[in-house]
């Protein structure tokens, strides 16, 4: 991850002051900065006759003289980066399609600060570093935010697919799409394949853990490779043998090292103290984190780190992109196909072991069919009865000088959970958001931190855009048949997965893990966060409320409010911010 922080007067636009020994270089008048990988550099090379030895910079700035603002169209990959034309005195910055890297940027008075970290902004421009209380109260609401505010005040970040262009006498900020006509006539396992083609690099490692995603990466990265690659698994060793037959897939990654002869190096992981892990990669986090699982990723990486694994290919989130294809359940109900609606969730459930009844039809039809007509406000009233409207259940935690209205907190969901575009069904809108409207580039970040506390670089090939774009325009129709779902992705490598793989319709479970080691929080920890006075969130929240949430014994409860919660606490220590009421 390539660090950088620069400063542009506006008044002139034409000299950046480098805020952090950044090396800016001028070829031609034109500057590149930032952390760049293009993932269709060989297209690129083909069409526009470039030299292999050509970086990624020298592409953007060759782009850019040929097709001036059109020249972010021509590129995807991971970047976030900065262009600065000396000549024109024009600066943009840019964010690849999924947000896979990252920048911020702070406007004060006639200077910007475009920087990699939110601490190099912090370091560099004259702002005082003070808490930004709607982020806050975003993150226990909804998590994420419908702003591109930071959690701290006057900082934000560019979103994905956006570009912000800066002259001298205005500011535009647009979305932006890659667009080519050289993918149309390939299919899914070609642009599979390109996509691992495309990212892989030297001493570059798979994390298998036999599921269908991770295992078809391996096989691929292994048959692209010249020597056997290094694959990462984990094992539970420890589990207790229910335990272990939901998270433990050792059976299935064995399937895959016996058919393609990958190197097989096991992970064990035991009883996980998440407390200290919060306190620990608070230290690496420059804002409060949301991530129940990354004690997993963390020792995969440490056993990379050992190996001499630089990069790692990982299956996040290929479920997303793939899709399972059983949106079809509500975009038959939507067109009020019954009978297809029934079979096609009878298929569904039959191959998962589910007996059909006529009280599963009955609820069949509502889930399908008559919920989706339902007014918004008794949606809405439907779902606290279940008790599955979480967003009013993590509202209600925050005291309520700081608790949303419950106008305003379904409005923000609105923004941050509806696509700005028009579908032509359900199911094209579903498979969109779960792309899209996931925020992924949260876990994306996430996810490079913590691969970079161990010097390993983490690359995703579901989120390649050729194969993103593919997968969304697929008709629902392919995705699921018979019960089958992820039938178009299945069908497409048949030939390189194990049999064992290609018709399994399970998947592992961490979650008893993390629900086991969340039901036994230690009590003297959970009173100094929430119940001490001179605690930094104790004015933040509903003690009632958190107290009936922390004392319930129901293992569905919603845990990772809990952890949000430590995550916030460690991180406002961390920084010496505290909530008060005015």
């Amino acid at each position: 991850m390539t660090k950088y922080c620069i400063k542009i007067n506006k008044k002139s636009f034409y000299d950046p002051a480098e805020c952090s020994g950044t090396n800016v270089e001028y070829k031609n008048d034109i500057a590149v900065i930032g952390d760049l990988r293009i993932d269709n550099r060989a297209e690129l090379q083909k069409i526009e006759k470039l030299s292999h030895t050509k970086s990624d910079v020298e592409i953007i700035e060759f782009l850019y003289k040929k097709y001036g603002e059109n020249y972010i169209k021509k590129i995807h990959g991971a970047f976030a980066f900065i262009l600065h034309d000396k000549l024109n005195g024009q600066l943009s910055i840019a964010r690849d399609q999924l947000g896979q890297k990252i920048i911020y940027y702070l406007v004060n008075n006639n200077e910007i600060y475009i920087s990699s970290s939110i601490h190099g902004l912090l370091d560099y421009s004259a702002i005082e570093k003070k808490m930004n209380l709607n982020r806050v109260i975003d993150l226990i609401a909804h998590t994420h935010s419908p702003s591109t505010e930071t959690f701290f005040q006057d900082i934000n970040y560019l979103e994905p697919s956006t570009i912000i262009q800066f002259s001298k006498n205005k500011t535009t900020k647009k979305e932006f799409k890659y667009k080519s006509d050289i993918h149309l006539n390939k299919n899914l396992k070609e642009l599979f394949y390109e996509s691992v083609t495309s990212i892989k690099g030297e001493n570059c490692g798979s994390m298998l853990s036999g599921g269908l995603d991770s295992s078809a990466i391996s096989i691929a990265l292994q048959e692209l490779s010249r020597e056997k690659i290094q694959s990462f698994s984990v094992v539970f060793p420890e589990l207790s043998p229910e335990l272990k037959a939901m998270a433990d897939e050792e059976k299935y990654v064995k399937e895959v090292i016996k058919k393609h002869g990958m190197h097989m190096n096991t992970v064990p992981v035991s009883k996980f103290n998440f407390i200290k892990n919060i306190r620990e990669n608070t230290a690496y986090f420059e804002e409060p984190f949301m991530a129940t699982n990354t004690y997993i990723y963390e020792e995969v990486f440490k056993k990379m780190n050992e190996k001499g694994v630089d990069i790692v290919l990982d299956g996040t989130d290929g479920d997303s992109v793939i899709s399972h294809g059983t949106e079809i359940f509500r975009h038959y109900g939507e067109k009020f196909e019954i009978q297809k609606l029934l079979k096609s969730k009878k298929d569904y459930d039959r191959i998962r072991g589910k007996k059909h009844s006529a009280l599963s039809t009955l609820r069949t039809i509502f889930s399908f069919v008559i919920m989706p007509r339902l007014p918004k406000w008794l949606f809405i009233q439907l779902k606290r009865i279940k008790n599955t409207d979480f967003l009013y259940m993590q509202n209600i935690l925050l005291n309520k000088a700081f608790r949303k209205t419950n106008e305003k907190l379904y409005k923000d969901a609105e923004k941050l959970y509806n696509p700005k575009k028009s579908f032509n069904n359900f199911a094209e809108k579903a498979h969109h958001m779960m792309v899209y409207n996931s925020h992924w580039d949260d876990v994306f970040n996430i996810l490079n931190i913590i691969a970079k506390k161990y010097n390993v670089e983490i690359r995703f090939p579901f989120f390649y855009q050729p194969l993103v774009n593919f997968c969304l325009s697929e008709p629902v129709t392919n995705k699921t048949k018979n019960g089958v779902d992820r039938y178009n992705f299945r069908e497409a490598l048949k030939e390189q997965l194990p049999k064992k793989i290609y018709e399994r319709n399970s998947k592992s479970n961490l979650s008893p893990i993390f629900t086991e080691s969340f039901m036994n929080i230690d009590p003297n920890y959970s009173n100094e966060v929430f119940f001490e006075k001179d605690s930094p969130i104790y004015n933040l929240v509903d003690q009632k409320e958190i107290k009936k949430l922390l004392d319930s014994k129901d293992p569905k409860k919603n845990l990772a409010i809990i952890y949000t919660f430590f995550s916030l606490y460690e991180w406002m220590k961390k920084n010496h911010f505290i909530v008060t009421i005015d």
